[in-house]
Order: C-alpha cells, then structure tokens, then sequence
C-alpha cells in the first residue's frame, strides 16, 4: 500500500510539474506580448522577448534562439541567443535538404544524444539533452525559433502543442505589424516600412555583391485630375496605380507610398544597368498607359529620381535624401530631359567627384564605335565528332586590356547593348563568308538579352543584314539572354515569330537561370537551349547536379528541341556530358575562344572529342541512364527479359568496381533482387519498391565515393581502393585517413 501511496504521489508531483512549466510558458507569453511590442516592432521583437523570458521562468530550458535566412544561398544568423555562452555551431547552407524538412514540419524535436543528430547539433551535446527548432513565417525570411532543454523528452511531456502557441501568435504579431506598415488607400507598404527595409537592401547588397537601386518618383499632371474630375477619380487613378506598379516589378523589388502622389521603389539584386533599365521600362508603362474612369480617359506622367548602390555608398536615408535630391532636378528638367528619369550625380550636389558608375558608362560607350573585338567559340557535334557551328563572344579592347563582358556588360545601357549585339552579327556574317572562301561551313550563334529582342525593326535590320553579306538566315542562330524577363513580356511570341519567317534560328541562353518559366517555355519557337554553365563547371565537385541535368535533357528531348551545355571546361565534364547523350557541347575541354582568323587552324588541327573509358563521372552517368532504364522496365512490369537485354543495362554496374565493401554489397543485392524480378517470384509492387530503396542508397554511396576521390583521374576497377593519395584541398585534412576508413565500411 505503501508503494502505491509513493507511485501515486509520484504522478501527483508530474503532474504539478507539468502545469508549472506550462503556467510558466504562458506567463512568458503574457510578458513578451507586452516586451516585444513596446520596445521592438513585430514579430522579432516579440520573438527577441520570447527568447529572454522563457529562460527566465523555465528551470528545464537552457537556451533559446531566434534565427533568421535571407534566401536559399545566404547562411543561417542568429538574431538573438540567450542561455548558453556562444557555442562554435556551423549552421547548414540555406539549401540543404533539412531546411526543407523544417518548412513542412511545425517543429522538429532532436535528441543529443542520439548517433544520428545532425553533425551541426554536436557542440550543444554537452549542455543540452534535446533541442526543439519551430519555423516562423517571417515575410521573404525563412526564420526559426530554436530551444534547448536539458532534460529529454522535455517537450513531449510538457506538450509541443503549448510551445506551437508561440509561432502562431508571432504570425498575428507579423500580421499586425503589416497593417501598421500599409497604406490605407493603395495597401501598398507606407513610410514606416521604407527604412528597415533598404536596411535590409543594404547587407543583401554587400554580401550578395550585386547592386540595388533606390528612386523617388511623383506623378506629372496629378493635380489637374483632382481639379477636374474630383479627389475620388484622384484615388481611384491611386489604387490603379499601385496596382499596375505591383505588377511590374519584380518579387525582389518594393514600391511604397509616401503620400499624396509620391512613391518610392526599391530595385534590388540586379547585375547590370541594364537590368535597372527594363524595370524602368515597366515603370514607365504602368503609369504612362491610360487610365479609365466613368468615361473618362486620363493620362499622366512621372518624374523620377535614382540612386544606386554601392556607387552611391550612403546609408538608407542618405540614399532616400539623394533619390529626392534627383527627383527634384528631374522635375526642373522635365521639359529638355530625354528619358522619364535622371541619375543621382555628386558632382552637381557636394564636391567635384563623378559618379564612377557613370564613369564606366561613359568609357565603355565610347569603345563601341571601333574598339569591339569578337572571338568565336567551338561548339561540338558529340554523334560526329565535328563543329559545324561556333558562338561569337564580344570582348572590348582598352588600350593594352582585352576586356571580357563580364566586366563592361553591366554598366551599358540598354540602347548601347543593342548597338553591340547587331555589330557582333555583322562581323559574323562577314566572318561566315571569309570562312566559306577557305571551305569551312559554319554557322553562328550571337547572344542577345531579351529586351533587345523586343526592339520593334530588329527583324528588318537583320533581313537587311544577311541580304548585304548574302548568308541563309539558317546559318544565324539568335541566342537570347534572360529568358525569364522573355518569357514574362505580353508580346514576346510575336517578337520571336517574325524572326522564324525570316529563317533564323533561336535558342533560349541561360536556361537554369530560366527554369522557373520552364513551364511555358513549349510555347515559344525556340529551336534550341542551353544549359547555363553553372550548372556543368562543377559537375565534379557536385555529382548530385547530374540528376537535374538528365531531366533536363528529357525536357529538350519532349520539346523537339536541341540541347546545348555550356561549361565543358575538363575533359571529366565533357566525358560525362557524352555520356548522358547531350549531342551538342561547348567549353575550354571542346576549344578556347579564339579570333576569326584563326578558327580554321583550331578545327584542322582537331578540337578535343569525348574519351569515355572510365572516368568518374562518365561511368557515374551511364550508371544512373542505366538505373532509370531498369525501373522503366519494372514500372511498365516488362519482367521476363532475355539475359542479354538484362545484362546490357546492367553493364555500368561492373565498371562502378567494389570501390567499397557497402558498394559491393549493395550491387551484389541489386543482382540478386533482379533475378528474382526476372524469375517472377516476388510481386511487382514490392520488386519496384525494394528496387528503390536499393538504388537510393547504392546512388548515396557513389556521390560520397566521387566527392571523396574527386582528385582521383579513374574509378579502381578492381578490388578495394589502397590509397596513397595527398590532400589536395585546403581544409581537407587527412584525407587519406578519412578515404581508408570508408573504404573498409
């Protein structure tokens, strides 16, 4: 009886327990609620108070965090941390799959202690026993708050659905604070918004290393429609406005209402002015077209005025003052200005310094009346093992300095990249007919960024262009840059149309960088895309890069379209390109750029062609083709094969080699578990599903394997690997201990 007594009061002291740490979870509640909103603003103020608090009446919590990620390429940073001394914790990058896992789950709980807790954890795992990380909804931010308890299985006995109060009230707090930020009449973001937000502009900018622009504008001719038509039309022409300007810009971009007619937007992440000035362009659109109301067609204009950063390195209300700065002489100017526009210029308001990005403007637009050099690219017919075409790259020449685009492209306008794009097509046809004397047929890919494509006459100037040099239209090829911004242009179809009754032929350029208009992307008449060479250059060190690189090669495949992959720069990567069946390959593995002149010596002195034997990618890749091939089979239940046809999808198996003992095991698995598929002795949902389960795991294993003697030239073919091997990475540290320990798992 005793006994019982003792057990009885045990639960009774639980369960106090439990309601204390409740009480106490919700006392901080009550707390932070009335912290977070007086002393910071929204959501992470009220997080930032959470995080104090919580400790505070919470013997059982040891640490608490809040946690925020600009974007899937910018690190996780900590915002605040209480409890714990600063710990030496490596968060993950944005992209890794377990922020994924985090944005599915309301929290995900790990314990320390367990084998299988994420590398990342180790260093709490002598203060803490289990950790608790919720995600926040905040804006563009991925954000988390995060939790450690000393005690295991703290959460679960408290109950995770009392600390999911806390995410959810942080989201009303968020909502509440967006109220307070919009404007009333337009629900555009207000001034209280602006300043943190090109805070925020700021160190996106510095890390990112890409400029972001900042311009005040007001409407021209706003007054005389409250004059005669009265303030409501006034406020209807407003929201219109707001509305058009919102869907003119990008989702990296802002535009905010500072009152009246005046408004300011915020243009981050661009690459080059030219980026700058397409989004000007839509601005310009949204509020020159006309607008309608109660019978009335009403028209207007704007004034505005702009800065960019870093040339104009000034915190946020120093770039603000400057965009007003600009504005103002804008206006002043607005019956002799050319463009809607006018640029911030320190030499016209403080000392005599100009602006250094107009400084590159003008001296890059000055070299494009004779200084334009073009070099011409190799690119590879891998079924013939010939190059039938070429790609003319544009380089400038200043004084002793070869310039690449790269390093003038961003500062010209789009006016001046027409101007260059048409010069390289002329010097190329010219080229094509030079090379045509010597007896070498080729054909010519120029680039061309998508608003030049949209040029009304640029049909007519080519037309004219290849009638003066006397060269088929065929034997140009248009490859557009920025396809995204194409494929979001109302009449780039049109555009695009006009070119193919010419005859030439188009190719979308960049088509990573495009991947998110794939969908439409079957609409249009391209005849070809490339692959940005991003996603080739590091094959090597990113073998898992392979798999998107077979999906898209079925994409061009189910589209009829070819399919070019830039970034061919070892003969590793172009070993395995040929491998996947891409037909059409360029990069320094194929040939360098090089001048017209000397493109006939390059092509009979022979450019390199692929040699497959058994690099490690080449193989890598005829493994997986072979591994999608077999699971074709077993989906469409085609189980009795012949051993030949069995054998010859299995062949990329046996030069993969037992690298390591798990590799061997998992082949020698896969084998078996095909004879028994074949035999039919096991059914075709669980042969698929094991099949499955087989080849994840044996496809995990040979990533580590490639990543791991990535400075290995071959694969061993036979036996276990017996490593010599140095490290040859900076921060690799004994590597050939680390290779020798996997190779005997």
């Amino acid at each position: 009886m005793e006994d019982v007594i003792a057990q009885m009061e045990g639960y009774g002291q639980a369960l106090r327990r439990v309601d204390q740490d409740r009480s106490s979870l919700y006392t901080a509640l009550i707390r932070s609620l009335s912290l977070g909103l007086h002393q910071r603003s929204g959501m992470e103020g009220f997080i930032d108070a959470m995080c104090g608090e919580i400790l505070l009446h919470n013997i059982a919590l040891k640490w608490s965090s809040y946690a925020v990620m600009d974007g899937d390429s910018e690190p996780l940073q900590l915002r605040c941390s209480y409890g714990l001394p600063p710990l030496p914790l490596v968060f993950p990058a944005g992209s890794d799959p377990c922020w994924q896992e985090f944005r599915k789950e309301p929290v995900i709980i790990y314990s320390l202690h367990d084998g299988a807790v994420p590398k990342w954890l180790l260093p709490l795992r002598g203060s803490l026993a289990e950790l608790a990380i919720f995600p926040l909804t905040s804006g563009l931010q991925c954000a988390f708050w995060i939790l450690g308890s000393k005690e295991s299985g703290y959460f679960q006995r408290v109950g995770t659905e009392h600390f999911l109060l806390i995410p959810r009230m942080a989201q009303i707090v968020s909502s509440l604070q967006q109220q307070a930020l919009r404007d009333p009449l337009t629900s555009l973001p207000n001034r209280a918004y602006l300043t943190p937000r090109m805070e925020e502009a700021i160190a996106r900018s510095q890390r990112q290393e890409r400029l972001f622009a900042v311009g005040v504008f007001d409407l021209d001719g706003f007054k005389p429609v409250n004059d005669t038509y009265g303030h409501s039309v006034g406020d209807l022409l407003l929201q219109e406005l707001a509305w058009r300007l919102q869907n003119s810009l990008r989702t990296s971009d802002a535009v905010v209402r500072l009152g009246g007619d005046e408004f300011v937007f915020i243009c981050e992440d661009l690459g080059s002015w030219a980026d700058l000035e397409m989004v000007l362009e839509r601005i310009q659109h949204a509020v020159e077209k006309p607008f309608f109301f109660a019978g009335h067609e009403i028209r207007v204009g704007a004034s505005l005025g702009l800065t960019i950063y870093p040339f104009d390195d000034s915190p946020a209300r120093g770039l603000l003052h400057h965009a007003d700065l600009a504005l103002y002489a804008a206006k002043a100017t607005k019956m002799a200005r050319k463009d809607f526009y006018v640029l911030y210029d320190r030499s016209k308001n403080e000392r005599g310094i100009s602006s250094p990005a107009i400084a590159k403007r003008q001296q890059y637009h000055s070299l494009l009346d004779n200084h334009i050099v073009v070099h011409y690219q190799p690119i590879l017919n891998t079924d013939t093992g010939m190059v039938q075409e070429v790609e003319a790259l544009a380089r400038l020449q200043d004084r002793e300095r070869l310039l690449p685009p790269e390093e003038f492209l961003p500062y010209l306008s789009q006016a001046d990249r027409n101007v260059l794009s048409l010069k390289v097509i002329e010097r190329s046809l010219s080229q094509i007919t030079t090379w045509d004397v010597l007896g070498f047929s080729l054909s010519v890919t120029v680039s061309i960024d998508a608003a030049g494509l949209l040029e009304e006459n640029l049909a007519e100037i080519l037309q004219r262009l290849l009638a003066d040099a006397q060269i088929p239209a065929s034997r140009l090829t248009l490859e557009i840059m920025e396809g995204k911004e194409l494929l979001d242009e109302e009449n780039a179809q049109a555009h695009l149309l006009a070119l193919k009754r010419l005859g030439v032929r188009l190719a979308l350029n960049d088509l990573g960088t495009a991947y998110g208009g794939l969908g439409r992307l079957k609409d249009f008449p391209f005849d070809a895309v490339k692959l940005d060479k991003s996603f080739s250059t590091d094959l090597e060190k990113r073998p898992r890069d392979v798999h998107f690189l077979l999906s898209v090669i079925d994409l061009a495949q189910n589209w009829g379209v070819d399919l070019i992959v830039a970034g061919a720069h070892s003969p590793a990567i172009l070993s395995a390109l040929c491998a996947a069946g891409v037909h059409r390959v360029q990069g320094y593995a194929v040939a360098e750029p090089v001048p017209g002149q000397q493109i006939p010596q390059v092509l009979q002195s022979g450019v390199k062609t692929c040699k497959q034997d058994n690099e490690v990618l080449a193989v890598y890749v005829s493994y997986l083709m072979a591994m999608r091939s077999i699971r074709n089979l077993l989906v469409q239940n085609i189980y009795h094969l012949p051993a030949e046809v069995l054998h010859s999808v299995l062949r990329p198996l046996s030069k993969i080699g037992p690298i390591t003992r798990r590799i061997s095991r998992l082949q020698i698995h896969l084998r078996r578990l095909m004879k028994i598929i074949v035999a039919g002795t096991i059914s075709p949902t669980d042969g698929l599903h094991e099949f499955d389960e087989i080849a994840r795991a044996l496809t995990e294993e040979i990533e580590r394997a490639i990543l791991l003697y990535g400075d290995h030239d071959k694969l061993p073919q036979t036996g276990h690997v017996q490593l010599t091997a140095t490290p040859v990475q900076a921060g690799r540290v004994n590597l050939h201990r680390e290779q020798a320990a996997y190779a005997h798992q």
